[in-house]
């Protein structure tokens, strides 16, 4: 189960690779930036990079046993910087799906062309056994609403 401290500057959650305690940590993410007042559009975007790149933690990184993932959110006033680590399997996934093609694509086959759209600076790394991904979701302008005449 997911754990968040809500007095620290960043948002820490550790929680098992299953998919079920990935959804729970989506929900505390969810809950903890609407709480801190977060637009509704990066709330959005922080939800569905962060649930591709855990998800694709808990299918390929543990394939045959459950592990962990360590999820760091920073909340800034033009983004937030996240850094997920896991211990599962060594993947670079900076070069992966910058632009899918949709005949060659099975099934989740869009998840890191959404990740790359979605994020900024994305950087990964290996050190002692622990993969490393950062990357920042950039906040979105407001989109304006309906013009008035």
């Amino acid at each position: 189960m997911a754990d968040a401290d809500p007095l620290s500057p960043q948002m820490a959650l550790r929680f098992t690779a299953t998919l079920a305690d990935i959804r729970a940590a989506l929900q505390t993410i969810t809950t903890e930036l609407r709480r801190r007042h977060a637009p509704s559009a990066l709330v959005d975007d922080v939800n569905i990079v962060l649930g591709e790149v855990m998800t694709n933690i808990a299918r390929h990184g543990y394939p045959y046993q459950t592990g962990w993932i360590d999820c760091m959110l920073t909340l800034h006033v033009d983004g937030a910087e996240c850094r997920v680590t896991d211990a599962g399997v060594a993947y670079d996934p900076c070069q992966l799906g910058k632009s899918p093609s949709p005949h060659r694509l099975a099934e989740g086959g869009y998840g890191w062309a959404l990740i790359h759209a979605l994020s900024v600076g994305l950087r990964y790394d290996r050190q002692d056994g622990q993969n490393a991904l950062r990357f920042v979701i950039p906040a979105r302008a407001p989109e304006n609403g309906p013009a008035s005449g």
